[in-house]
């Protein structure tokens, strides 16, 4: 991660945008330890996908978890279990924004 800089800070977070892979991202840091990673085309391209759409149907069953998980749709911010990472799932999402279908 390349040259973190704070973007706003409110009583309950900072974000963060930093350069990784180079490619621009955003990173929520809550007061209480946990850290978030916005969900977006940004995300994907730094992990070798074309966008979003490209990522969610090359995973395996990354649609059918995402469903289950969050009802439906794309959350706008992840929060990845340090045990598991990314690939292995599992995600926790907040601020909901777009249909899965």
């Amino acid at each position: 991660m390349e040259n973190p800089k704070i973007i706003e800070q409110t009583a309950d977070y900072n974000i963060y945008e930093a350069i990784f892979m180079g490619f621009p991202q955003l990173f929520r840091i809550w007061h209480n330890g946990v850290t978030e990673i916005r969900f977006n085309d940004s995300f994907a391209l730094a992990n070798g996908y074309e966008n979003l759409h490209d990522l969610l149907n090359k995973i395996k069953d990354m649609k059918k978890y995402l469903n289950q998980t969050f009802g439906n749709i794309i959350p706008e911010w992840i929060t990845v279990d340090s045990a598991t990472g990314f690939i292995g799932f599992p995600l926790l999402g907040t601020q909901t924004k777009v249909s899965l279908n």
